[in-house]
């Protein structure tokens, strides 16, 4: 009983004053003065005061503790209980005007109100105070007092000390709650146990309930455990929302699946919080590289600052060019981390997205974490230099050649008409030069080789020194960017259309090219020496076109040609017999290049029959229409790719309308 009276036995009154304590205090005192000293007096004098009478048992466990404030109640810190409802109302209402009276009238509250079975015919609700015990009767016994009764304090209490012989009662049952509150993410499980105890022991056996009441859907929302030989029964349940679940436990004492008021009860607190949202991000967000490189993104997923293991993560890429490859999956490790590699062989931007794919399905679905990065492909940067070469022969020379590094197609001729090239003394007769300047201390490599031979088995120069054959009749020499090659020109006897070849390299990037044609290439236009047969547009040969290749004086046979009709773009010649005459005008813009290709022969010539395919009017001229200006050219076919090309060697003719064509 010490738990309910160890507050002082005097409270402050109006103006300091200490209002001492009567009623309770005052018949202890005289229950203890009668049973010292006149202990047979006191024995007679105090046995009505138990007789007919239910004594109350001790409040169970839960009862006393300190509780949490409730919804609807008024809660009193100082002894961490609180007062509901009716007693609430008979507290303010018989207590007096202010909390000052109602504490000296009652005090404050030393339990929360429970079920006494000992109490009145079946049992009431009641609740101890520091100066009364309240009881809660049947609805209508006492309405104009909330049906609440103060409990014979002073009875009860001198019995007690007047009966020490008395056989004691059965111990109140009573059901704790662990953990009485706790705080877990949404879809997780929670357990409590119930522990049932009575005068502190395990009680085995007893059917206890849980009921979970409060936010979301709690599952299950209910449950029937029996409690082992250490008093416990255990419920887990889960939910899948935010909020606060109130979790009620009561042993249920006839098992009939409601709770009644003399079965003892106990509360726990369940709250569930949200789980942190999972992302993605990926490294580098952003980067620049060069095309036909690698590059490495890496995808970090969390939850909270937690990596998370064991997620799939799908990546795609868009954007230029053709990024290889394009898509890929992978798995977190557990750093949360998986990565992805592709290339791209075009500048341009690609942008990677990257998804957690919760759901597994192969698609990025709503609400599933993504992020996205860029990288940049860039062209190598154009090597810095040149390739310079001349040749020197006897009467064959030939102005220094120098062409940029990155430079197309380069054709020359050998000789060149009028060079006046003086090559200074460190050139002997018979000789050739090759310098290849790149950028400074670049290891470079000149290389050599016949492109199509034209039957000749040996090779017009020779390296000094000389290095690896690249191919049939093909050699290189290493230097250093900027050093001067020399090696020794042979002349063939016939070289029937060579092509010499040679390259600047670096590694195997080739930086310039230059294409040596050895010989010379003369084109003519003939008329046929029909009088004006150009005007009738008829299927007969207007002109012929006749190319000569020649080397040294001599003819070249095998000589690859494209001759082309440019025709300033109006006029309509052809190189084909047979076709219809135009119905156009005979001056019209953007009109085709036509092209015919030949070989020369062993006279060293190839020829092509000109047609004028123009019959209509021109305006303001004479009819039919004469042919027009036109200009012809024939190329030396370095490539042998079928098409002219102003950087391989060529020659020209034109006619005009005074010209051979009549």
């Amino acid at each position: 009983m010490r738990r309910f009276f160890r507050r002082t036995t005097e409270d402050p009154a109006p103006g300091g004053r200490r209002v001492p304590l009567r009623s309770a205090a005052v018949l202890v005192a005289l229950a203890l003065a009668l049973g010292a000293v006149l202990p047979t007096l006191a024995q007679q004098a105090l046995q009505w005061v138990g007789e007919g009478h239910r004594m109350p048992k001790a409040p169970p466990a839960w009862a006393i503790e300190r509780a949490s404030p409730k919804p609807g109640c008024r809660y009193f810190p100082e002894t961490g209980h609180n007062v509901c409802g009716a007693f609430l109302r008979y507290w303010e209402t018989f207590g007096g005007p202010t909390d000052r009276d109602r504490i000296l009238r009652f005090g404050y509250p030393l339990t929360e109100e429970y079920f006494a079975p000992e109490l009145g015919q079946n049992g009431v609700t009641t609740q101890w105070f520091e100066r009364a015990r309240l009881e809660l009767h049947p609805q209508g016994t006492i309405p104009d007092r909330f049906d609440v009764l103060e409990g014979h304090l002073a009875r009860e209490i001198l019995a007690m000390l007047t009966a020490p012989g008395q056989p004691p009662q059965e111990g109140q049952l009573d059901i704790t709650l662990d953990p009485l509150s706790a705080t877990n993410q949404v879809n997780t499980n929670h357990t409590v146990t119930a522990v049932v105890t009575r005068d502190g022991q395990a009680q085995s056996g007893e059917v206890v309930r849980f009921r979970v009441t409060g936010s979301g859907n709690p599952t299950p929302s209910s449950g029937r455990q029996t409690t082992n030989a250490q008093g416990r029964a255990s419920f887990t349940f889960t939910n899948s929302q935010a909020g606060a679940n109130t979790i009620e436990a009561w042993v249920d004492l006839d098992d009939d699946g409601v709770r009644d008021t003399n079965e003892p009860r106990a509360f726990a607190t369940k709250t569930w919080t949200a789980p942190a949202a999972v992302t993605i991000s990926l490294t580098p967000a952003n980067a620049s590289l060069q095309v036909n490189t690698q590059h490495t993104v890496t995808a970090t997923v969390t939850q909270g600052a937690s990596a998370l293991s064991g997620q799939t993560v799908r990546f795609s890429v868009t954007g230029a060019g053709s990024p290889t490859p394009n898509s890929g999956s992978g798995t977190t490790n557990a750093q949360g981390q998986v990565s992805f590699s592709f290339t791209n062989a075009t500048a341009g931007t690609n942008t990677i997205t990257a998804y957690v794919d919760q759901n597994n399905n192969n698609q990025l679905d709503s609400g599933e974490p993504q992020a996205t990065a860029s990288v940049t492909w860039t062209a190598p940067p154009a090597p810095q230099g040149s390739l310079r070469i001349f040749i020197w022969y006897e009467e064959l020379k030939t102005s220094p050649v120098t062409i940029p590094f990155g430079g197309g197609l380069q054709g020359h001729f050998v000789p060149v008409t009028g060079t006046s090239f003086q090559p200074g003394s460190i050139f002997a007769t018979n000789a050739w030069y090759l310098q290849c300047n790149a950028q400074p201390g670049d290891a470079v490599t000149i290389w050599e080789y016949e492109l199509n031979n034209g039957g000749i088995s040996t090779d017009m120069f020779a390296f000094s020194p000389a290095g690896t054959p690249f191919g049939p009749n093909g050699s290189f020499v290493t230097t250093t960017s900027g050093a001067p090659v020399v090696g020794s020109f042979t002349q063939a006897s016939s070289n029937n259309g060579d092509i010499q070849v040679f390259e600047c390299r670096k590694g195997n990037t080739t930086l310039a090219t230059v294409y040596i044609a050895f010989g010379q290439l003369n084109l003519q236009l003939q008329d046929d020496g029909t009088n004006s047969n150009a005007q009738r547009g008829d299927n007969t040969a207007d002109g012929v076109l006749t190319a000569t290749a020649t080397f040294d004086g001599n003819p070249v046979s095998g000589v690859r040609l494209v001759f082309e009709s440019l025709n300033n773009g109006d006029e309509r010649y052809s190189f084909v017999a047979n076709q219809p005459a135009t119905s156009t005008l005979c001056v019209t813009s953007n009109a085709p290049i036509v092209r015919t290709t030949v070989t020369t022969g062993t006279n060293g010539q190839a020829t092509a029959n000109v047609f004028w395919r123009c019959t209509q009017t021109i305006s303001g001229g004479p009819s039919p229409a004469p042919p027009q200006d036109g200009t012809f050219r024939a190329y030396w076919d370095f490539n042998a790719n079928g098409q002219g090309n102003t950087q391989e060697p060529y020659d020209e003719a034109t006619q005009t309308g005074a010209g051979p064509i009549q």
